[in-house]
């Protein structure tokens, strides 16, 4: 069987627009990377259906054929499968496999799912090695987080100094999430340092990037101006928090209006 990607000369048909009868067909199939692949794209479908069972069972398929990609892209996704599920040492094993394998597109982000897991259990030595491994990966999916991470995992044991300087470079990425979250946590650290101009413009910044941590930033904002005693602004962004579409920091910031009643006439 030739490659999917070479059926037809006029365009290759990418791996998504396959049906399911193609896809068994080229599992299949003499071919062992066409099978491989096939394999792992049915395990997506399958799993993205929640049909769990039968995601497992491709993905193991996938992992038997010794694949250099497509099986450690099934050890990726049984770890994921595991960690959901709530079968941490399972994970752990399939992450850690992953991770151990070489490939430049899947170890990385195995190393990140398991210095992840490792760190929520507190194993933060350990943690940290697979996450710099991560970090120093050439995965632009992967580096930024894992950067964040990194820094987080640093401010958690009171290493700010190593917190900022992971942090400084995840808030300089391109990537939305961890950029964000990591300016967020650049303005805890400059608050707990004392120096709330600092942290003001952080959180600031935060809020201009419209991301993620935008809420938490607005929050803390107001809680810093009120300090100050700007109450007019802290006002507008208690207000902007609450309406922010994060019930947890709504939560908040109604409790802070409560607690200073009349702020809700500034």
């Amino acid at each position: 069987m030739r490659r999917w990607g070479q059926r037809r000369k006029h365009r290759p048909r990418a791996w998504a627009d396959l049906d399911e009868q193609e896809l068994w067909a080229a599992a299949d199939g003499p071919d062992p990377h066409d099978a491989a692949h096939a394999m792992t794209v049915l395990g997506y479908r399958h799993e993205g259906r929640d049909e769990l069972a039968e995601a497992e069972r491709w993905y193991r398929r996938a992992l038997a054929t010794g694949h250099p990609v497509h099986a450690p892209m099934a050890m990726l996704r049984l770890g994921g499968m595991c960690e959901r599920r709530g079968s941490q040492d399972e994970a752990e094993q399939w992450f850690r496999r992953a991770a151990e394998s070489g490939d430049p597109e899947v170890a990385p982000s195995a190393a990140l799912h398991l210095g992840l897991l490792l760190e929520g259990r507190d194993e933060d030595e350990e943690a940290v090695r697979w996450l710099s491994r991560a970090a120093g990966s050439a995965q632009p999916g992967t580096v930024p987080s894992a950067l964040f991470w990194l820094g987080s995992l640093a401010h958690k044991n009171d290493d700010l100094d190593t917190a900022e300087r992971w942090l400084l470079q995840a808030a300089d990425s391109a990537a939305p999430s961890a950029a964000s979250k990591a300016m967020h946590e650049l303005g805890l650290i400059a608050d707990e340092r004392g120096n709330e101009e600092e942290a003001e413009r952080w959180h600031r910044r935060v809020v201009e990037h419209g991301q993620f941590a935008a809420p938490d930033s607005m929050l803390r904002l107001a809680a810093n101006l009120l300090k100050r005693g700007e109450r007019a602004e802290a006002a507008a962004w208690l207000r902007r928090a609450a309406d922010a579409g994060n019930p947890r920091v709504a939560k908040a910031a109604h409790a802070l209006l409560a607690e200073f009643p009349d702020l809700l006439d500034e």
